[in-house]
């Protein structure tokens, strides 16, 4: 067995593969891993040694959406499909999920944690929505949404024109600081668009 401070590329831990040279990172020997499945990453050395880290997160849940009989399931496809979106470079979508920053958060990364957060779809009609756009998929950023409560929600339905600008409310919500929730909030209230945004005193 190797040592605690050993791994080079090549070196095989489970299912992962060490695909270049240890490094150090903030007091943590680290290497870059392939796992069988194809996804990358960098982890501790240590932890590939002692076992702890011998596949990769997805195909951790993967296993254990099997043990449960949840791989197929509508919900399981969901969560595969909300990982790769913001993971994989080469998916269709990544353009507009990882590519412009939105991830998955830590708690998500297994599938039996998104299961027991979200639960079952409401129907075959709902899919996952996130209530602000700019932010990424979390507990607290998500809700269960048909396609129809979906678009109201999109960023290209979203473009108000203002004080001579014609911005979408992403583009307002970074410029003036307030949260894009808020504003729709806001709007859904009857407030006008510049007392939305902060422009004029509220009455």
């Amino acid at each position: 067995m190797k040592k605690i401070n050993q791994a080079s590329a090549g070196d095989i831990f489970g299912k992962r593969v060490a695909i270049g040279e240890s490094f150090k990172e903030k007091g943590h020997l680290k290497i870059a891993v392939q796992c069988e499945c194809g996804r990358e990453g960098i982890v501790r050395v240590q932890k590939l040694v002692a076992g702890e880290a011998n596949q990769c997160a997805w195909c951790a849940s993967s296993e254990r959406a099997t043990i449960h009989g949840m791989t197929g399931t509508s919900i399981f496809n969901t969560w595969s499909s909300m990982i790769e979106r913001c993971r994989d470079v080469n998916h269709t979508s990544y353009a507009d999920y990882g590519g412009r920053g939105i991830r998955v958060c830590n708690r998500w990364q297994e599938f039996s944690a998104f299961y027991a957060d979200m639960g079952e779809k409401p129907s075959k009609s709902h899919s996952i929505e996130r209530i602000d756009n700019n932010k990424g998929y979390s507990p607290e950023n998500c809700t269960w949404a048909t396609k129809k409560e979906q678009a109201r929600n999109r960023r290209s339905n979203a473009t108000v024109e203002h004080d001579g600008k014609c911005l979408c409310l992403s583009e307002w919500a970074e410029i003036t600081g307030i949260a894009r929730s808020t504003i729709c909030n806001r709007l859904g209230r009857g407030w006008s668009f510049a007392r939305a945004i902060g422009a004029e005193a509220s009455s």
